[in-house]
């Protein structure tokens, strides 16, 4: 599907999309390219994740999705192999972070209501997860700002799969890199949060 004359004779004209936003010709262009290609490798890429083991139809259409948007908004993805496989392999444990998570809210909730607490200390333990997840933000913010975009989402996905047992091994086998590399990224990252005097601070008043 083309959008707009196909003479490129409006390679300059901005076109107003459903989302309200404006994109340019040779954005839908590439837009298109793109999901030409993902249309030709769709039974490829399935197969790939599968063979992975870390297939989910939602997440794989939601990648898709988002990676269309990017196009069309202006991203330039030069091989969209590789960037539609990283792509992907975030997305799908970001969101099996958030189905844990959810897990585990419920869970809690459970326990909560055995337990019987007040709502005193119902409120400070609110509180607390607020705190923590306000330092976490912060953290990923500073690493966000301060590396590449592979090394912050390296060690955003370390992070929050350490307690599954995420090994630099598995973690190399899943991203294709080298275990040194993820290794002495993690470290130096790390050494570098625990250092900063501010997030020091903070981690302080969170203990308390």
């Amino acid at each position: 599907m083309k959008l707009g004359n196909s003479n490129g004779n409006n390679r300059n004209k901005k076109y107003l999309t459903k989302k309200i936003r404006l994109t340019t010709e040779p954005n839908i262009e590439k837009a298109e390219e793109f999901n030409t290609w993902f249309e030709e490798n769709y039974k490829y890429l399935v197969e790939q994740e599968k063979r992975r083991q870390v297939y989910n139809e939602d997440v794989f259409n939601d990648t898709y999705l988002k990676i269309y948007d990017k196009v069309l908004y202006g991203a330039n993805v030069e091989d969209y192999k590789k960037y539609f496989s990283r792509s992907y392999f975030t997305n799908y444990y970001q969101n099996n972070i958030i189905q844990s998570k959810k897990k585990n809210i419920s869970m809690e909730d459970n326990v909560s209501n055995k337990e019987d607490e007040t709502k005193e200390e119902t409120e400070r333990k609110v509180l607390k997860d607020m705190e923590r997840d306000e330092l976490i933000t912060e953290i990923f913010e500073y690493v966000k700002v301060h590396y590449t975009i592979q090394e912050f989402e390296l060690f955003k996905i370390y992070t929050f799969l350490k307690k599954q047992s995420m090994s630099y091994k598995k973690l190399s086998a899943i991203t294709h890199l080298s275990t040194q590399y993820i290794s002495s990224t993690i470290s130096k990252i790390k050494n570098d949060i625990t250092t900063n005097e501010e997030l020091k601070q903070k981690r302080k008043e969170l203990l308390k």
